[in-house]
């Protein structure tokens, strides 16, 4: 099995002796940039570089060019396609120019031979401005071809619709068609937003194109100068107001006042009469007009000028309204109300404040860690007396020493999970007050015992550094004071 190691290890530039690369019959799966193997099958060493499995030794040795090809470079090699073939490289481009005639042209200048059965004597002719062929560059260009060459010595050009101009244009001269839009024809079909076009120039006028109708949003127009409507139809999809003169939504002003348990005032009650019901949302609030005995609120009696206040939305029973009374009764031990304090009770009261008479001899400290504590209570639990004694324990006294013992010292320590599949560092708080520690970690799935970098941060802290972020609480992390 072999030792797990989740950090890189530094050898401080000394030797890696007697070492073996890593055996395997294929490639590994999901390889790291960078990380090698020895092929058992091919008995070749291999490395990954990002992209592919490289063989370390190389499949090429030497690279020798062949005829019609150039080769230059030892280890970034470059091949070109030679010139004098009746093959030429113009920058990207690879052109034939010499059909095995080298005695009629020069490789090395840009131009085009075509054979010429109409001469008296046939042969190859160079392409050029008056024969209408030019070769200007990498570029080849039709220029003016003689009238003589040609049938027909004139063009008949016909504007199309939304077009006007045209005609008959003799050759080598040229002819204007002009934009006519008032020729096209209204149409009547239905506007598909997300296929349609708008024709038109773009760019501050600079471009001309089409536009997807959809593409055309209400903010692509200025801003009205007149009153909007959208008739019958719904304003939808609108988003919560954020300024004081946005438009506020139905889910806006519902949610923020209506049901939204805010105190809304809705008039006068008659509590002699059932509460509404129907239509009535949290936070709406009535104010008693008439009094009522508990035949009309359910059973409590209300009296003008108490409140009742919805609790939820429909409220169908007591439960679902709260009521706040402008008399208040004396308190009882199941009625809220006014209360009185008796001193008599050991109660202080002054200027509304309640407090506790001083009993025991008043605030301050008894006892101490070689003292145990005695205390008298009264009858309401009071403490009304304490002493201090000194600490004294016989032997008999004392049972389950060595586990008690042995528990102080299995608490000298700490364990904790980490991973969480994204941070390839960890702060453990220990709280243990010492860098004197031994730091462990094994795999929660194989109980491995694994490596990774750490240090003692603080006396209470541990720092864990990851080359790989572990997945979800993949490692158990062990902490140990040494004494």
């Amino acid at each position: 099995m072999a030792i797990k190691y989740l950090s890189s290890i530094n050898l401080s530039k000394n030797e890696l002796q007697n070492a073996v690369i890593q055996n395997l019959a294929s490639a590994p799966s999901s390889p790291a940039a960078g990380q090698i193997y020895y092929d058992s099958t091919t008995l070749s060493i291999y490395f990954w570089d990002g992209t592919t499995w490289i063989d370390v030794g190389g499949d090429i040795r030497s690279v020798t060019a062949g005829a019609g090809l150039t080769q230059s470079g030892t280890r970034d090699v470059t091949i070109n396609v030679g010139q004098g073939t009746g093959i030429k490289v113009n920058a990207d481009d690879v052109q034939l120019f010499h059909l095995g005639l080298q005695d009629l042209v020069d490789p090395n200048a840009d131009r085009i031979f075509f054979w010429d059965d109409s001469a008296a004597a046939s042969a190859w002719l160079t392409a050029s401005t008056a024969s209408g062929i030019n070769i200007s560059g990498t570029t080849l260009q039709l220029g003016a071809i003689p009238n003589s060459s040609l049938t027909n010595s004139s063009l008949t050009i016909t504007a199309g619709v939304g077009l006007s101009g045209g005609g008959s244009v003799a050759l080598g001269a040229s002819a204007t068609l002009t934009l006519d839009l008032t020729e096209l024809t209204v149409s009547t079909q239905t506007i598909v937003p997300a296929a349609d076009y708008i024709v038109g120039l773009f760019n501050s006028g600079n471009v001309q194109g089409k536009r997807i109708v959809r593409d055309f949003t209400l903010n692509s127009w200025s801003a009205p100068t007149g009153d909007v409507s959208i008739g019958t139809h719904k304003l939808v999809a609108v988003q919560d107001p954020t300024a004081a003169q946005d438009a506020a939504t139905k889910n806006y002003v519902d949610t923020t006042l209506a049901g939204s348990g805010a105190l809304i005032y809705q008039g006068g009650y008659d509590a002699s009469v059932a509460p509404p019901s129907a239509g009535v949302l949290q936070g709406w609030t009535y104010a008693v007009t008439v009094a009522g005995d508990g035949a009309g609120f359910f059973t409590t009696t209300l009296e003008v000028g108490d409140l009742i206040i919805s609790n939820v939305n429909t409220p169908t029973t007591e439960a679902d309204w709260t009521e706040i009374n402008k008399n208040i009764d004396v308190a009882t031990d199941t009625i809220q109300g006014i209360a009185n304090f008796p001193t008599a009770g050991g109660l202080s009261v002054a200027a509304g404040a309640v407090s506790l008479t001083t009993l025991g001899g008043g605030a301050g400290s008894v006892g101490s860690a070689s003292q145990s504590l005695s205390i008298t209570t009264d009858i309401k639990g009071r403490v009304t007396a304490r002493t201090a004694q000194s600490i004294a324990i016989t032997a008999s006294q004392v049972t389950d020493f060595t586990a008690a013992v042995n528990a102080i010292i299995d608490g000298d320590g700490a364990a904790v999970d980490v991973g969480d599949g994204s941070s390839t560092t960890y702060v453990i708080t220990h709280n243990l007050a010492t860098r004197d520690l031994v730091i462990q970690l094994y795999d929660n799935a194989t109980y491995d015992t694994v490596y990774c970098d750490t240090a003692r941060t603080t006396i209470n802290t541990a720092t864990l550094v990851f080359a790989t972020a572990p997945t979800a609480n993949q490692f158990r992390v062990l902490l140990k004071i040494v004494s």
